[in-house]
């Protein structure tokens, strides 16, 4: 044992390169089936020959669309992620679509009745809108989202992994509802799975590797009470 601890020390750690979406070039990026995972094709996505990791956010802001949402746990899970939607300009949403639409083709050749499903998606006149997982439990802390938060007239706090902090955090301000966020994720996988119906259900999974959340003013909403001077009828 004492072995393998130092040969697990000694092991090299290669930072990932990441890239500005503006910047990707869909020439480097594909997405090969390799093999089966329980008898659904299993596909693997790669730009120049590694993980597709990008910023979306090198020079604006976004804002998170709705409250952060923890998906169910289950005892046995390896990993364990919050949905988080955010609001992103044209420019970003027509950059992941052309990515994802590469692993439709892909996809759809080989399971041709798949239900796709976009991680991007718009509402009538409304802002389109990203989803992407925030990893707070995984047994490779590589695949933590590393957050840094800034609450509201306080200073920020950096370095933020796992959910012991950041739950927290979570509950005392809504959800990070309406934050204005910078965002950086990494294309996890190309999924397949069953759906309610047992149909195949099929997407991109995006992994947040990179939070940073400027938090609005935690405030409450109060009503007044407008018949504080009406009125019963006479009976």
């Amino acid at each position: 044992m004492a072995k393998r601890s130092a040969d697990v020390a000694a092991e090299k750690v290669k930072e990932a390169v990441v890239i500005p979406v503006e910047e990707v070039d869909l020439a480097k990026f594909s997405v090969k089936q390799r093999g089966k995972d329980n008898d659904k094709p299993f596909f693997y996505a790669s730009y120049d020959h590694q993980q597709m990791v990008l910023n979306l956010t090198t020079e604006k802001w976004f804002r998170i669309a709705f409250a952060i949402e923890r998906d169910p746990e289950r005892p046995d899970q390896k990993m364990h992620s919050f949905n988080v939607s955010v609001e992103v300009d044209a420019e970003v949403a027509n950059a992941i679509q052309k990515i994802e639409d590469v692993a439709k083709e892909i996809v759809l050749a080989a399971i041709p009745k798949a239900k796709w499903m976009d991680s991007v998606r718009q509402s009538g006149s409304y802002d389109p809108v990203f989803r992407a997982k925030l990893v707070v439990k995984a047994q490779n802390e590589a695949h933590l989202s590393a957050c840094t938060v800034r609450e509201f007239g306080k200073a920020p706090v950096r370095g933020i992994v796992g959910d012991q902090v950041l739950v927290p955090l979570l509950q005392a301000n809504k959800g990070f509802a309406d934050a204005k966020v910078k965002l950086g994720v990494a294309l996890a996988s190309v999924y397949t799975m069953n759906g309610k119906f047992d149909e195949c259900i099929a997407g991109v999974t995006w992994r947040i590797t990179n939070l940073m959340a400027d938090l609005a003013e935690n405030t409450s909403r109060t009503y007044p009470d407008i018949f504080a001077n009406e009125e019963f009828p006479a009976q």
